[in-house]
């Protein structure tokens, strides 16, 4: 007799996304429902980057006979290979039963249970759930849901020795999400061992072009020197940013790191408007000017 399993996943956090990384750290909901007394919670997660268990459930309850069991679980996951050139990648959860085949147990989507962002793609409230960081520059794209099967080798198992067939038949649960880039984000797409020494890098030529003399040797390429600036800081934004909200990733909570994101928002509008400012006000007032442009009058 064959054991039906409702089974859903419902991702509750999304961390750690790179561009050209296919691993990627979820939290997620994971729950069973079925009538019997099978073991259905001794599952094996086929895309974890190490062996996650489980544990004792955080809801357990049977109701006329159909037992119920969610889990919440956390871990790093990777989801195949992420094309360079693409905006777009997928975040998936793949897993299937240790031990029993299909012919005895299969996983069926709880298309009941599933929230409208897991099953439909309703990320209408997504946002206000905090999957992803808001400052991760991704966004929900697209949801599937779905079960399949996973062929095995039977590994020398006793159980079957003596069949004709080598091969055994596994029934699998999938959980897919679709993130998509921001059009205008760079975030994501700096390296931290880049970021290393970008930063410093970008923070040590401001300075030097701060210095009195340097600046003076400078003055008849006010306009290069302004455009330098400008791009030194963009750089030192982007690789400061990737390098403390890792540096601090595991030490502070999602409403830190969301703080901290949201500074450096403000530092991409104040930054470029006071150095416009800078630029613009001789040509206005006739005070001294930070670039070599004739004042009118």
């Amino acid at each position: 007799m064959t054991d039906v399993i409702y089974t859903g996943i419902e991702i509750r956090r999304i961390e750690d996304v790179q561009l050209r990384d296919p691993r990627v750290r979820l939290e997620f909901d994971l729950w069973f429902r079925h009538r019997g007394q099978r073991t259905v919670d001794d599952i094996v997660f086929l895309n974890a980057t190490e062996d996650i268990s489980l544990g004792e459930p955080v809801e357990s309850r049977q109701v006329d006979g159909v037992q119920y069991l969610r889990y919440r679980v956390t871990g790093v996951f990777q989801s195949g290979d992420v094309l360079a050139r693409s905006r777009r990648r997928p975040v998936e959860v793949r897993f299937r039963h240790r031990t029993l085949p299909q012919d005895r147990l299969v996983y069926v989507n709880d298309v009941d249970g599933l929230s409208p962002r897991m099953r439909d793609g309703d990320f209408t409230q997504a946002q206000g759930d905090r999957i992803l960081d808001p400052g991760s520059g991704w966004e929900l794209a697209g949801a599937l849901q779905f079960t399949d099967t996973w062929v095995d080798g039977t590994l020398g198992r006793p159980r079957y020795l003596g069949q004709s067939e080598s091969l055994v038949s596994y029934s699998r649960y999938t959980s897919r999400l679709e993130l998509e880039r921001g059009n205008l984000s760079l975030r994501g797409d700096m390296p931290r061992r880049l970021a290393d020494w970008i930063w410093p890098l970008s923070a040590a030529l401001l300075v030097a072009l701060a210095v009195p003399g340097i600046a003076r040797l400078a003055a008849p390429y006010a306009l290069p020197v302004f455009l330098l600036r400008l791009l030194l800081w963009g750089f030192l934004l982007v690789a400061a940013e990737v390098w403390l909200t890792d540096l601090v990733r595991a030490e502070v909570s999602p409403a830190v790191r969301e703080t901290i994101h949201q500074i450096f928002d403000a530092l991409w509008f104040l930054i470029p408007a006071y150095m416009l400012n800078n630029a613009l006000t001789p040509l206005f007032w006739g005070s001294r000017l930070p670039v070599s442009w004739p004042v009118p009058g």
